[in-house]
């Protein structure tokens, strides 16, 4: 099966504005004063009180998307453009689709409460208030959005432009080296990831702690749920990125599905032998992962 049938990319655009301005006069008066090149000064005010907790939600909403978008997709060229197999869509679809109400709703608080926040900006600005740069409820609401395109995977098949045959073919030479460049780069991302978070597993298993000694200079050391979730999350993201149907990579997710996350924090804590049995678990799967990396 061709690229461009299971696998397609994904790019996640979201805006919300600064409310910072720069205030060209005051830059200028600023200069002059200091003595100081035209070029050199710029003179930055904040509109609002972006301190204020509805905008700081809006921004951990955007923060809290990319975030996601990242974990959902692996990297696929220069230009922001993510992949994910076609297969995992509707999970990436619903995952996203609850982030993105999130931050609507995030911004919907916001412009509740941002008439207030421009009353309020005269006393924070003094002379510096400029009424013409406050947008209305409406236009404001404008500039904020949450967005994802989807468009299919360039192949060489899909080079189409009139040219002779041998230039023609140089150049979808050129494309289906780089997607394959790029399904490698995929691959590796992928094995990158698993690495980071079973080496966290093991250090927390192996070197688990609640309640050190002091007196032996002993640190705390302590794990939480996220300790198993994040592994479980991991195999149920890894086969939507799996563009190049790498057997190694489903033998991992394998292994991570059936050995590390057949329990929970509670019990790990709780039991010594089990903690022991799936740290040299991960240890197993991390030396057949090593070999991979190498």
């Amino acid at each position: 099966m061709s690229l461009s049938n299971s696998a397609m990319l994904v790019r996640m655009t979201v805006k919300h504005p600064s409310f910072s301005k720069t205030d060209l006069n005051v830059s200028q008066e600023v200069a002059d004063n200091k003595k100081a090149n035209d070029n050199s000064v710029r003179v930055i005010k904040t509109l609002i009180d972006t301190k204020h907790h509805a905008y700081k939600a809006v921004k951990f909403c955007r923060g809290q998307a990319y975030n996601r978008f990242r974990d959902e997709t692996a990297p696929w060229g220069d230009n922001g453009e993510r992949i994910i197999k076609a297969s995992a869509y509707d999970r990436f679809t619903k995952e996203m689709r609850e982030i993105k109400d999130n931050f609507d709703v995030a911004v919907e608080d916001f412009l509740k409460i941002y008439p207030t926040l421009v009353d309020q900006a005269p006393a924070l600005l003094g002379d510096l208030f400029d009424a013409n740069l406050y947008p209305s409820v409406e236009d404001c609401r404008d500039l904020f959005s949450c967005e994802i395109e989807v468009r299919p995977v360039p192949e060489g098949d899909d080079f189409r432009v009139e040219m002779s045959a041998s230039d023609k073919q140089k150049i979808v030479n050129q494309i289906e080296s780089k997607n394959n460049e790029r399904l490698e780069q995929v691959t590796s991302d992928c094995f990158k990831r698993t690495h980071a978070v079973l080496e966290r597993m093991i250090n927390r298993l192996d070197n688990y702690n609640p309640e050190p000694n002091k007196d032996k200079g002993e640190k705390r050391n302590n794990f939480h749920d996220s300790l198993v979730e994040n592994v479980r999350d991991l195999v149920d993201i890894l086969p939507g990125l799996n563009v190049a149907n790498d057997p190694r990579l489903d033998d991992l997710v394998t292994k991570m599905g059936t050995r590390l996350v057949e329990t929970n924090a509670d019990q790990l804590k709780q039991d010594t032998a089990k903690r022991s049995e799936v740290a040299d678990h991960a240890r197993d799967i991390m030396d057949q992962l090593n070999d991979f990396m190498e």
